[in-house]
């Protein structure tokens, strides 16, 4: 019903540890695919909510709920207003 564009940013060395952590790839190899991506700026500008990445996990769950509450929240507006638009065309 309601899209979002949600970027999880961190920092280029985040990035990679993390990505060389969770897969066989090289440094180079990481660097490769992520520049072979939009660049983090760009997607920042499209985005509708973003996550930042650097702090403490806990930091980040309470952005991620932050988000869910106000995405769950436009979800419910567009699911009345819908409800309206089909009564009213009834």
């Amino acid at each position: 019903l309601v899209d979002f564009l949600i970027v999880v940013k961190s920092s280029r060395k985040a990035q990679v540890a993390r990505a060389m952590k969770k897969s066989a790839l090289s440094k180079a190899e990481v660097l490769k695919r992520i520049r072979s991506q939009i660049s983090l700026s760009r997607k920042v500008k499209m985005a509708d909510f973003i996550i930042d990445n650097e702090g403490t996990r806990s930091q980040t769950e309470k952005q991620v709920k932050g988000i869910w509450k106000q995405v769950h929240s436009a979800a419910d507006t567009a699911m009345a207003r819908q409800r309206k638009i089909s009564a009213a065309g009834k």
